[in-house]
């Protein structure tokens, strides 16, 4: 649930980011590509994160997220620490964490990498928007000069 929360306050950080910067060149000479370009960078990072975000609205707004492995584990606990103990559901609730706990560490790792790809991208792209040929940052310029 974590995770879900984080990248969706992510997305809405970058998308916010791109207005930011529309807005701080909002009197320059190439404010009109500017905006083209943080458009199209900020619904970029919304749709590539668009997955994990739907996953985390659903969760959210609908119905909360369920999947077998998981549903399995908190059967295990609840049954688990009951009164009565039962050795085997030990066994079987300690393997079917550590189980899911690699799948979904496995997952996480897999779309940080994805993610962080989209923020160098992204970032990228916003630096050849703010800096000049010789790569320094290029404050913004009145329009009427």
């Amino acid at each position: 649930e974590n995770y879900f929360n984080e990248v969706y306050i992510l997305k809405e950080r970058l998308k916010s980011y791109c207005t930011t910067i529309a807005r701080l060149y909002k009197n320059d000479k190439t404010l009109k590509e500017l905006k083209t370009i943080t458009k199209a960078l900020s619904d970029s990072v919304q749709k590539s994160l668009k997955g994990i975000t739907d996953v985390r609205s659903t969760h959210v707004h609908s119905n909360r997220f369920t999947e077998g492995n998981l549903d399995r584990l908190s059967f295990l606990e609840l049954v688990n620490y009951g009164p009565k103990k039962i050795p085997l559901l030990k066994t079987l609730y300690d393997s079917t964490s550590r189980n899911t706990r690699t799948k979904y560490s496995l997952i996480i790792k897999q779309n940080n990498e994805e993610i962080k790809k989209i923020l160098d991208d992204y970032f990228e792209v916003l630096y050849r928007v703010v800096a000049n040929e010789n790569r320094r940052i290029r404050y913004p310029e009145s329009s009427t000069a």
